[in-house]
C-alpha cells in the first residue's frame, strides 16, 4: 500500500526530465525514442552507465541476429485503449523508448522489470 506502477505519463516525464537535464535533443518524439545518452544516464554504473539519478537499470543481453545488445523492459500500468495490451518502457545500451506494447500472449514466459513509485 502507498506504492504504484508508473503509467505511461510518469515514464515519459522521467525520460523527458533526463533528456532536458542532459540538454539532449529528444529524437523521434512522436515515437517516443530517446538517444543513448538518456539510457546511459539510467543504467547501473556496474554495466557501463553513469546512473546519475540512482535509477540503476540492469540490462540483459539479447541476441538479434547478427548482434548482441543489452536491453530491459519496465512494466507500465497503462493499457492500449483498443486492446488489453500493456505498455512498457524499453531501455537498452542504444536508446530508451516508451512505445513497446506487450500483448498478454507475448508476455508469457517473459521477465519484465517493475519500478514502483511512492504515492
Amino acid at each position: 500500500e502507498g506504492w504504484h506502477l508508473p503509467d505511461t505519463t510518469e515514464w515519459i516525464q522521467l525520460l523527458d526530465f533526463v533528456a532536458s537535464e542532459l540538454n539532449d535533443s529528444i529524437v523521434h518524439v512522436s515515437s517516443g525514442d530517446y538517444d543513448e545518452n538518456v539510457s546511459k544516464t539510467l543504467v547501473s554504473r556496474a554495466l557501463g552507465g553513469n546512473d546519475k539519478y540512482g535509477f540503476g537499470a540492469v540490462l540483459a543481453k539479447v541476441y538479434a541476429n547478427p548482434v548482441y545488445y543489452s536491453h530491459t523492459l519496465f512494466h507500465s500500468s497503462s493499457k492500449d485503449a483498443q486492446a488489453e495490451d500493456f505498455m512498457a518502457v524499453a531501455i537498452s545500451d542504444m536508446n530508451a523508448s516508451y512505445t513497446s506494447y506487450l500483448t498478454k500472449s507475448s508476455m508469457y514466459g517473459m521477465m519484465i522489470s517493475v519500478r514502483c513509485i511512492k504515492d
